[in-house]
């Protein structure tokens, strides 16, 4: 410990040296070998110092993990190359669990751990998905890699429980990651105003079915810096409804205009993206929302007008093609799209009928094509969450999801009920109806627990049963409470 500490001084010391030694070289290796070493290089010099961090300090860890997923696909975009973004935050996870084992800086894992139902649904599910292992539909080859996936949750979920320990950092991971989505929100604008730069439509262009997916009713659809339409209007989605509902708790004027402010800017990059998925999740955290504060006053009038906006995007005298793709989302057998996902979908029920445990992880989509070319499913486009999980793990899975968000609302609801203090009574309240809109959304979507999404959606996994611990108002209730 003394010898590492000792090093750390030593590159604080020479920072300045080091970093133009490092340029210096780099330069070099440009120049003689050609760009690949040199941002090899790169990557190394960048990448062993944040793993020392993630290794030292597991909340800086966390940090630095959410924001590389949410900018790696922006710098394989600039840089024109495919960069192995998924090993390094897969590096960067095991770094910092190996810290808070090795340095001692965990929590103690109480003995009502596994009194949690969240955690006795996350348990399930792990179970279930080993079990998949010897489905007798399923590849082996898929399985394998879907269990990487597997890891790397579960490493997640550790990291999560460990770091989200205190209420201070609890608002200061949520401060976090609504910046990235204010960040994102204002580079869909720039994409919007003057026109995608060159790496991104190069990027966008790179195939023709991505071309296809992109370019709709004569204009591109937004992204911003993340990997994909989907996923970027359903994180605008879910940070502007978190946004608007927060806006209702214990702050100042200056704060709540701000917070609305934010999430209009992101409501407007939702709809740039042309997402179905996101579109529904306004209405249905919204939906949530309301039925959750119906006994505030405030909320009616919220509702009224809330409603009467929704009315006139839908059937006022207003078209463009995102308000008429915004139409489509309402309207589903009226779109094409919709209608051949439908027949798709019901082409494919019989098998979903004949095999209970599904056709194994992995086994659909693109994934399938490539470990399991042969399986039925390979190819098989399943264009939304919840209709994965059945075609891959069968109906059981879907039940065993299905649970684990159920769990989620019911425990963050009671506790939210149950909770006497304002911040934290609005924090549950925007979380839950962000999360809820995001349970919609699968009915359409699949990026619902793609990164950096999937680290948000963990964390409530984890603040659903615990923010209620750092409630001072009803821990103190309690203890004066009679015995």
């Amino acid at each position: 410990m003394f010898s590492l500490v000792y090093v750390i001084s030593l590159l604080k010391k020479y920072t300045v040296v080091l970093f133009f030694l490092i340029s210096s070289f780099i330069t070099v290796l440009i120049v003689w070998k050609g760009p690949t070493l040199g941002i090899l290089f790169f990557l190394m010099s960048v990448g062993i110092p944040v793993a020392l961090v993630c290794f030292i300090s597991k909340k800086w860890a966390l940090l630095i993990i959410v924001g590389l997923s949410s900018f790696g696909s922006f710098f394989s975009r600039i840089v024109g190359r495919d960069l192995p973004m998924g090993s390094l935050i897969d590096i960067l996870l095991l770094c910092t669990a190996l810290g808070i084992i090795i340095l001692g800086k965990h929590t103690k894992i109480h003995n009502d751990f596994f009194k949690n139902p969240v955690n006795i649904a996350i348990f399930i599910w792990i179970l279930y998905f080993i079990l998949q292992a010897f489905n007798p539909e399923g590849s082996l080859n898929a399985w394998v890699a879907g269990f990487r996936g597997l890891i790397t949750f579960m490493v997640s979920y550790f990291i999560l429980f460990e770091t989200l320990d205190s209420l201070s950092f609890i608002k200061r991971f949520t401060q976090f990651w609504l910046a990235i989505c204010v960040l994102g929100a204002i580079y869909c604008f720039y994409q919007e105003i003057f026109g995608l730069p060159p790496y991104d439509l190069r990027w966008v262009t790179a195939n023709e079915i991505r071309k296809g997916l992109n370019w709709i009713q004569g204009d591109w659809r937004k992204w911003s810096f993340f990997s994909d339409v989907a996923l970027f209007g359903m994180i605008m989605a879910f940070g502007a409804i978190f946004c608007f509902v927060l806006s209702t708790g214990p702050y100042s004027l200056k704060r709540r205009m701000l917070l609305i402010g934010c999430g209009l800017m992101m409501i407007m990059s939702m709809i740039f993206s042309g997402t179905r998925g996101a579109y529904a999740m306004i209405p249905a955290g919204f939906i949530f929302f309301v039925l959750a504060t119906l006994n505030n006053k405030r909320t009616l009038t919220v509702a009224i007008v809330a409603l009467t906006g929704m009315l006139l995007v839908i059937f006022g005298p207003f078209y463009s093609g995102p308000i008429n793709r915004i139409r489509s989302t309402f309207e589903p057998s009226d779109d094409p799209s919709m209608i051949v996902r439908e027949e798709n979908r019901q082409a494919i029920l019989p098998y979903v009928y004949e095999n209970p445990m599904g056709g194994g992880v992995r086994t659909s989509g693109t994934f399938g094509e490539r470990f399991a070319p042969d399986h039925p499913l390979a190819g098989y486009p399943p264009d939304s969450a919840y209709f994965e999980t059945t075609l891959e793990t069968g109906w059981i899975g879907l039940i065993i999801q299905l649970g684990l968000y159920c769990c989620v609302l019911l425990v963050g609801i009671r506790n939210y009920y149950r909770a006497l203090d304002k911040e934290i009574k609005v924090i549950y309240l925007a979380y839950l109806s962000a999360f809820f809109a995001l349970t919609i959304a699968a009915f359409v979507k699949k990026a619902v627990e793609q990164f950096p999404l999937g680290f948000i959606v963990g964390s409530i996994y984890i603040l659903m049963p615990n923010l209620i611990k750092f409630d001072y108002k009803t821990s103190k209730k309690n203890n004066d409470s009679p015995q």
